[in-house]
């Protein structure tokens, strides 16, 4: 069963969160932890061509030129100073997975 909560909870989803949210439904069946034994590759790589298929870059392995950096905090001259690795990331930047 997919269980979701928006933040802030003092608004609804958007429909492109609700876009997202209908893709882990879809896949539900494939990833349900009750059901499968996937580690977090296997569910991303169930994920991945409709998350795709909504604008979404998705990390498609483990290799550095693979690796989907978002940036956290800024420094001095809009030098990165910290960021972290997502799974996906939409194509506005938007919404991290």
């Amino acid at each position: 069963m997919i269980q979701f909560q928006f933040f802030p909870r003092s608004q609804g989803i958007t429909p492109n969160i609700k876009s997202v949210i209908d893709c882990f439904i879809e896949a539900n069946g494939k990833i349900d932890s009750d059901f499968n034994n996937l580690n977090s590759n296997a569910v991303l790589k169930e994920l991945s061509k409709p998350l795709s298929k909504l604008g979404f870059k998705v990390e498609l392995s483990k290799a550095k030129d693979d690796k989907i950096n978002v940036p956290v905090l800024f420094g001095f001259n809009d030098k990165i100073d910290k960021c972290f690795n997502a799974d996906a990331l939409s194509n506005d930047g938007k919404i991290v997975i």
